[in-house]
């Protein structure tokens, strides 16, 4: 799992291959090999993997296989194939954030400008009324579905900061100096 993580798919393979090929045939090691061979030029062999995944699991960690499926078809440009897993997706799991954004991105590779960007602004809106945890874990993909907010947010600290060092930081800077001066009611050298 590590090593899919770390996008070494290629080796992520030959670790997991003898496990498999040895009969460990649970759930998570199935999924892991059709990470590996998702990642690493075998969308057949993913797509047999994942699907031996849901034989073994149907529920497995609430969706994850047709959130895996969604994204590699994505990748391979199968954006109908991207819908029909992300949809499913929707139905096990339907505050899901990068799911959603997924789906838009399908969307318009399908050219359904409509559903699309319905999918965005339902996307954000689940990111919104998430709870905190769930929307540390979820930034990434809620800044895909509305960039305009963190751009706000940034032209907003860049204003703060300008009249901060325009304005403020002279009169600091005067102070500071004001304050380094020694003042003594009484000279010691007299």
């Amino acid at each position: 799992m590590l090593l899919v993580e770390r996008r070494r798919h290629a080796e992520a393979l030959a670790l997991v291959k003898p496990n498999v090929e040895a009969g460990d045939d649970d759930a998570g090691t199935l999924f892991v090999m059709a990470q590996a061979c998702l990642g690493s030029g075998h969308p057949e062999q993913g797509e047999v993997f994942l699907d031996e995944t849901m034989a073994r699991d149907p529920n497995f960690r609430m969706g994850e296989v047709h959130l895996e499926r969604g994204r590699w078809r994505l990748r391979r440009g199968d954006a109908r194939g991207a819908v029909e897993a992300l949809e499913a997706l929707l139905q096990v799991r339907p505050g899901s954030v990068e799911g959603k954004v997924l789906l838009s991105k399908a969307y318009l590779l399908l050219g359904d400008d409509v559903k699309a960007a319905y999918a965005k602004k339902d996307a954000w809106n689940d990111y919104v009324h998430s709870p905190g945890f769930q929307r540390r874990r979820d930034r990434f993909w809620a800044w895909r579905a509305n960039p305009a907010r963190p751009v706000a947010y940034a032209v907003i600290a860049l204003l703060c900061g300008f009249l901060l060092t325009r304005f403020v930081g002279p009169v600091v800077r005067d102070a500071v100096g004001a304050s380094a001066q020694p003042t003594y009611a009484w000279d010691p050298w007299e």
